[in-house]
């Protein structure tokens, strides 16, 4: 084997290496940039719990450095897969074998993604938890409007509308309205994070998260389950909930 070929292999291979660990700083950045944001929802979303989840949120002071470092890895890896001119590499070496490229492109594009996402989360996230509210909404006013249409056949089938709220008032009784002050929410996608959590309790029938005020108000049935179950599924979680008096 020549010089000249054993130098290619060697730049060949410091080549390909410079990527991957571009690609893996990358990587652990956009991680622990959303490591207070998005990784908790995930978890969650996995039905993982742990006091430990809302500890992440501790970490939302440093996301500014965390993206700014993952920014500068990216930078270097797209310029080395991308744009840089391929180093000479020997045929039937690492550098040369085509899925260690996918993989390093893969890492770079999930990386960027991630990073995109921790960027972007006050403009998306609360269009999850919103979004149950407008609904709610939508529904009264088209609930009112079809209401005063169809005004005269309900005067004339008041016996049976009278029947009816005799269901529902019976209905009413078996549920309640508690309101609980979260803590740990600090960023936009905690609110989803709550709602899961709350809605796995049994006998719960909606929860609707306020970031702002950081409060929850959570509509269940006093008969399956209690307010102190529904703050505990919360702080399990590692947002803490008190239940605030009426």
């Amino acid at each position: 084997m020549s010089e000249v070929t054993v130098r290619n292999k060697n730049d060949g291979a410091e080549a390909n290496s410079r990527k991957g660990w571009l690609a893996t700083g990358g990587v652990l950045g956009a991680l622990l940039a959303s490591s207070c944001c998005i990784v908790p929802l995930v978890l969650i979303s996995l039905g993982v719990s742990g006091a430990w989840i809302g500890s992440l949120t501790a970490l939302e002071p440093y996301k500014p450095i965390f993206i700014g470092v993952a920014v500068i890895f990216l930078a270097g890896g797209f310029w080395q897969v991308y744009f840089k001119k391929p180093e000479p590499c020997e045929d039937g070496t690492i550098c040369a074998r085509p899925e260690t490229s996918r993989m390093t492109k893969a890492a770079l594009w999930i990386a960027t993604i991630l990073i995109l996402l921790a960027l972007t989360i006050d403009y998306w996230a609360p269009l999850f938890y919103l979004k149950e509210t407008i609904m709610k909404k939508t529904l009264l006013l088209a609930a009112a409007i079809a209401a005063t249409a169809i005004g005269g056949l309900a005067l004339a089938t008041m016996s049976q509308s009278a029947n009816e709220e005799t269901v529902v008032a019976s209905a009413e009784e078996t549920q309640a309205t508690a309101q609980f002050a979260i803590e740990k929410m600090t960023c936009a996608t905690c609110p989803i994070s709550v709602r899961k959590a709350m809605n796995r309790v049994d006998g719960v029938k909606s929860v609707e998260v306020d970031f702002e005020t950081k409060v929850a108000t959570v509509v269940y049935d006093p008969a399956l389950t209690t307010t102190a179950d529904i703050a505990a599924a919360s702080t399990n979680v590692g947002y803490p909930a008190t239940e605030i008096e009426a």
